[in-house]
């Protein structure tokens, strides 16, 4: 047994700035420093841990087949858990190797949560640039926004809201939580103008918030209990020029902590720039739209 665990130690030693694990069909037996890094672990607490609670089912059910088979596999855009309750994204390697003469599995993770995110929030943004393409009413822009981003994996619940004069008007808002309309009137009940919540600090400096995790974050603490209770972890407010000023803003919210981060910024930056162009040229868009309306109609009647 000393022989085995020696064994082991010096195969992930050798590794240690690779994302492995030395696995059986049910626990982590050991890993390297990277793989614990790779889902906020220490290290030393992975040391027999359960597969059950890094990986989901079906994606369990297969890897734990392949252990016991000692079949090598493949697992792309997988999901597991986090020691922060997370989620990440991961293409994960299945090999059964013998090493100094012993059978060892072992499982190479490769983090491919910033492609993954990086990609929603692509599409995001093409979502965006087709509303502007064929919207000239701004409520019916900011419906059309929340509607399409909510579809994306993760995000909650998207609402847009304008800010007149000591109100707070709710423009658009869409949902997959079943507690969708109880979440708005919690929320509303929360934002008061004049109030230290994130959402005014970036309405007031033009510049987008994140709250990265709901759970830790001390600038949200007011307001955690409202989102906890409806399951958002993760929250971003991307505030919206409108008639010279910050007006407007558009509210996402994850179920997952840091689904916003700071690598996506330059993305969230890019989306706030093409919604403040569709309001700041929204009149000169809807008379463009008229007018070839009417010329075509000319067109029509003169033929």
């Amino acid at each position: 047994m000393e022989n085995d665990v020696n064994l082991v130690n010096a195969f992930l030693l050798r590794n240690n700035h690779v994302a492995l694990a030395i696995v059986s069909a049910s626990n982590i037996l050991e890993a390297t420093d990277e793989f614990a890094s790779v889902l906020g672990f220490d290290k030393k607490n992975l040391c027999n841990f359960p597969l059950e609670k890094i990986f989901r089912t079906p994606d369990l059910e297969h890897i734990v087949a392949s252990i016991k088979k000692r079949e090598g596999a493949l697992y792309k855009d997988i999901e597991v858990s986090t020691s922060q309750g997370g989620v990440k994204v991961a293409d994960l390697f299945l090999e059964n190797l013998t090493y100094d003469g012993k059978e060892i599995s072992v499982l190479h993770l490769v983090d491919m949560t910033k492609r993954a995110v990086f990609s929603s929030f692509y599409r995001m943004l093409s979502a965006i640039n087709r509303s502007i393409i064929h919207n000239v009413d701004m409520e019916k822009f900011f419906e059309e926004i929340c509607e399409t981003l909510v579809k994306i994996k993760y995000l909650e619940l998207v609402w847009a809201l304008e800010f007149e004069e000591n109100t707070i008007k709710v423009l658009a808002y869409s949902g997959i939580s079943k507690h969708v309309e109880y979440a708005i009137k919690a929320l509303e009940n929360s934002l008061k103008i004049g109030s230290p919540a994130p959402i005014f600090s970036s309405i007031s400096d033009g510049k987008i918030k994140i709250i990265k995790n709901v759970l830790d974050d001390e600038e949200i603490k007011p307001y955690r209990e409202a989102l906890l209770s409806q399951g958002f972890k993760s929250v971003c407010y991307i505030p919206v020029k409108k008639d010279g000023g910050y007006k407007c803003a558009v509210c996402l919210y994850s179920s997952i902590p840091y689904f916003f981060d700071d690598y996506i910024m330059p993305v969230l930056e890019e989306m706030q720039l093409d919604m403040n162009f569709f309001l700041s040229n929204l009149k000169e868009l809807t008379f463009k739209t008229y007018f070839m309306k009417a010329l075509n109609h000319l067109r029509i009647g003169f033929w």
